[in-house]
């Protein structure tokens, strides 16, 4: 990338552009990364979390989100969690749930039926045995058939699915080189390839969700 340098900075009153090149750069890194471990790319035959074709995937009797009871989406999710300890005969259990932005909300506003302010989400969190973190992410809500919303849980645990880096981004010919009167440039280098499921079936996707 081109970093131009200009006579203000050097004087000491602007801020300094190179530094801000080398930010935009790990930023954009690291939403090359989320993007490959979340979805991939398909048409190269890589693939990550939300898409993995290794993946069971299941639909509830009834739609998860603001269209059911708080009892029905609290069956829900408890019938999503524990379809993975049924398929594996409990040998895996998931200790994370990704919910698309908009389901999470209503399920935090919506209140149980307990007789208390607990909403569903709380109550979910405070009663099964396995899940320990819920957390949203942009891509769920177009990650289904016909881009639809889905959730999905797994074991967050390198021994179950690992993200494929065959080489960290790092700089090529060292410090910066000059490209021009007041320019500047870096090359920078990296490799990434999608998510490696060791234990596929310690992860579930849920479609059918609204």
């Amino acid at each position: 990338f081109p970093v131009t340098i200009d006579y203000n900075q050097r004087a000491g009153v602007a801020i300094n552009i190179a530094d801000e090149k080398l930010g935009a750069v790990e930023e954009s890194y690291s939403q090359l990364l989320n993007r490959m471990f979340s979805l991939g790319a398909p048409s190269l035959g890589i693939y990550g979390l939300l898409n993995h074709p290794d993946v069971p995937r299941i639909q509830t009797p009834y739609t998860l989100g603001s269209g059911r009871t708080a009892d029905e989406n609290i069956a829900a999710l408890d019938l999503f969690v524990t379809r993975i300890l049924t398929l594996t005969n409990e040998v895996e259990a998931p200790d994370t749930l990704l919910l698309p932005l908009t389901i999470a909300r209503f399920l935090n506003l919506q209140k149980s039926s307990t007789g208390t302010d607990t909403t569903v989400l709380n109550y979910f969190l405070l009663n099964n045995n396995y899940i320990t973190d819920i957390d949203t992410a942009p891509q769920l809500d177009t990650a289904g058939p016909g881009g639809t919303p889905i959730a999905f849980a797994y074991k967050r645990d390198p021994r179950k699915v690992v993200g494929m880096i065959p080489k960290d981004m790092t700089p090529i010919g060292g410090l910066l080189q000059r490209a021009g009167s007041g320019v500047f440039e870096q090359v920078w280098d990296a490799q990434v390839s999608g998510v490696h499921f060791i234990r596929p079936y310690s992860a579930l996707i849920m479609e059918g969700v609204a």
